[in-house]
C-alpha cells in the first residue's frame, strides 16, 4: 500500500512539472498608467496591462503576486486576486491596482536626482485556477517610464 501511494505521489508531482514545461508564460506589456488616488504616504496607481497568451489554449489566470520597483527601489508588493481568462494565442487587457509606498518612492527619487527615464521592474508569478493543474508561472517585466 505504501509503495502504491509513493508511486502515485511521484506520478502526480511529475505531471505538475510536465504541465509547467508545456505551458508558456504569458507576457505583460504596459498599455496605460493612471493615478487613482494619492497622498503623502501612499499613492494608488492603476497599470493597465496587455497580457499575451502564447499558448494554443485558453488560460484562466486566477491572479498574481507581484513586486514593483521604480528606479531600483521596491515601492510596492501585493497580490491581484481579480482574475482573467486569456484567449488562446490572444491578448487580454488587465487593470491591476498598486499601492505604492510614498516614502520609499520619494527616498529613491531623491537619491536618483531626477525622473528622466525612470526604470521600472515588475516581477512575481501568475496564479492559475486549480482546475488547470498548472502551478504558478514567474514573470519579470522591465521598462522605462518617461523620457
Amino acid at each position: 500500500m505504501q509503495r502504491t501511494l509513493l508511486m502515485l505521489t511521484a506520478l502526480l508531482l511529475s505531471g505538475c512539472a510536465l504541465m509547467q514545461q508545456l505551458v508558456e508564460t504569458p507576457t505583460l506589456r504596459v498599455a496605460n498608467v493612471s493615478m487613482a488616488s494619492g497622498g503623502l504616504m501612499e499613492q494608488v496607481v492603476t497599470f493597465e496591462f496587455l497580457v499575451d497568451n502564447p499558448n494554443p489554449f485558453r488560460l484562466p489566470v486566477a491572479g498574481m503576486a507581484y513586486t514593483l520597483e521604480l528606479g531600483g527601489v521596491e515601492v510596492g508588493r501585493g497580490e491581484q486576486s481579480q482574475g482573467i481568462t486569456l484567449p488562446a494565442n490572444g491578448t487580454a487587457r488587465w487593470p491591476v491596482t498598486f499601492r505604492i509606498n510614498g516614502f520609499k518612492l520619494a527616498q529613491g527619487l531623491l537619491e536618483r536626482g531626477n525622473l528622466k527615464d525612470l526604470d521600472y521592474r515588475l516581477f512575481g508569478s501568475f496564479r492559475f485556477s486549480d482546475s488547470t493543474g498548472v502551478p504558478g508561472l514567474p514573470f519579470d517585466k522591465r521598462g522605462l517610464i518617461g523620457g
